[in-house]
């Protein structure tokens, strides 16, 4: 799709207000990347940079994506990976993120994280999760929409070397994901006509860019084939994005990377995902107001749940 200025700000408000009715009447499961871990854990590609450095290798020429990176740093030096990613993750900060404070406003059953903390477990203590993590996960645990958190990428809380057990490098994803893989069986089943909403996950995984191009594919496939109606999932990934300011003669403009917009909405376009944009200038806090404003909005007739569920934000 073309994005110009003009029109960004149109898709910018009306996209929120979308994915809004979709949180609060449509019952999506709800996919959280690591971005929604922002000042607790390490970014992807620090980690990667920090394993190369203690594992002293080096790596090849050519052009390596994170997961090829990792195994790379692995191979050279398993012991030091393993106790690098060990001591990163497994005694996070509990002075949760802010926009992690906010997930228990959401109306939420079924959790999917790439995340190796228990940040969100936490966030949502008082609406009694249960949690799975790899490897104990199977796509048949998704029977009756179940209210639990999986962490289908590890949980490192009390972790040591021996139960170590993370996907991280290239080869630890081909353990997991291809046809026979069991994250990749319970990805094809957790998005297979689930409503889903994307936060903090930038969709640079290559494995899990590819599951969902099988799913819109597959739903394109039966869309053209299908002699009823066939309403596709709703899909909306929340997007962080600068809007920079810059002062002219005494007034303000906001400078907006156009091209980056339009190469994230053609990229998410075709996984049959919409981005809504939010402000990130602020280390992200628009998004934990955004979550704020659409529960009031939901639940502006019922003030006593409203003032009960606020309270757990303390």
């Amino acid at each position: 799709m073309s994005v110009t200025l003009d029109g960004f700000a149109k898709l910018y408000s009306q996209r929120q207000v979308n994915v809004q009715k979709c949180i609060y009447s449509e019952s999506p499961g709800l996919f959280i990347g690591a971005g929604l871990d922002y000042g607790l854990s390490p970014l992807w590609s620090d980690l990667i940079k920090e394993l190369l450095v203690a594992c002293h290798a080096t790596l090849p020429t050519g052009s390596l994506n994170c997961p090829q990176q990792a195994r790379v740093a692995k191979e050279a030096n398993e012991t030091e990976y393993k106790r690098i990613i060990l001591d990163r993750f497994k005694d996070w900060d509990n002075l949760i993120q802010k926009a992690v404070t906010k997930l228990h406003l959401l109306p939420l059953s079924t959790v999917v994280t790439t995340n190796y903390t228990g940040a969100i477990r936490d966030a949502l203590s008082h609406q009694y999760f249960s949690v799975k993590a790899l490897p104990d996960i199977n796509e048949h645990d998704l029977a009756g929409n179940p209210k639990t958190i999986f962490h289908i990428h590890g949980l490192l809380e009390g972790a040591t070397a021996a139960s170590f057990c993370v996907i991280l490098s290239e080869d630890e994803y081909e353990q997991y994901y291809g046809p026979t893989g069991t994250v990749e069986n319970f990805l094809m089943a957790y998005f297979k006509g689930r409503n889903v909403v994307f936060m903090g996950f930038s969709f640079d995984d290559p494995f899990i860019y590819t599951i969902l191009l099988k799913i819109k594919e597959l739903e394109d496939k039966y869309s053209k084939s299908s002699s009823g109606a066939f309403n596709k999932p709703s899909r909306y990934a929340l997007m962080g994005l600068d809007f920079s300011e810059v002062k002219t003669k005494g007034s303000k403009k906001t400078i907006l990377d156009v091209s980056y917009v339009q190469q994230i909405e053609e990229r998410l376009e075709n996984i049959g995902v919409v981005p809504v944009w939010y402000d990130s200038s602020d280390k992200h806090h628009r998004l934990s107001t955004l979550i704020d404003e659409w529960f009031r909005e939901a639940n502006k007739n019922n003030p006593t749940i409203e003032e009960e569920r606020i309270t757990y934000d303390g």
